[in-house]
């Protein structure tokens, strides 16, 4: 399948998926809980995504590979429903200057920093565990087109519209 654009991988016992450099057309990646990954370094290599979703890696928690991947657009690193995925920093993700959707459910980031997360100016949706400092959460109002996710308004002091005949109201 040469012209293969997206692969959707639930669950996997697989351990290595250096083989997936061979496809690419690949734009669409989706690697759901496959535990037993060892290594992503081979996503450096795959510039031609624009989805990446990566869930439940337990062996993996450093994910400086995915900071090659310019053009991704939609990120997902996750844990599943019974682990917390483990990263060491989101600083890769500061790399990826197209990003306009980011997920980070059921992760734990170990430097407990959202800072890397500023610099993405395109970012319109974040949505993560909020199981970080109020103070980590409350800077992301600095970035201006935020504007869907699950960021409590309460952090992020937005006012609320709501459309009444042609009016809005705040």
């Amino acid at each position: 399948m040469p012209n293969l654009e997206g692969i959707w991988i639930k669950w996997s016992g697989i351990k290595n998926i250096d083989k997936i450099l061979k496809i690419k057309s690949l734009k669409h990646f989706h690697l759901g809980s496959s535990s037993q990954i060892e290594s992503i370094s081979c996503l450096a290599e795959m510039n031609s995504l624009i989805t990446l979703e990566l869930e439940h890696l337990k062996k993996i928690n450093e994910f400086k590979p995915i900071s090659k991947c310019s053009k991704l657009e939609g990120l997902a690193i996750e844990g599943s429903m019974w682990s917390t995925q483990e990263i060491k920093s989101l600083k890769p993700i500061e790399h990826l200057k197209e990003l306009k959707y980011l997920s980070l459910m059921n992760t734990k980031v170990l430097d407990a920093s959202l800072k890397p997360i500023l610099k993405l100016k395109e970012l319109k949706r974040f949505d993560s565990s909020l199981n970080l400092p109020y103070q980590e959460i409350t800077n992301l109002k600095k970035i201006k087109t935020l504007e869907f996710g699950n960021v409590p308004a309460e952090y992020l002091d937005v006012k609320i519209q709501v459309k009444n005949k042609n009016k809005w109201l705040f």
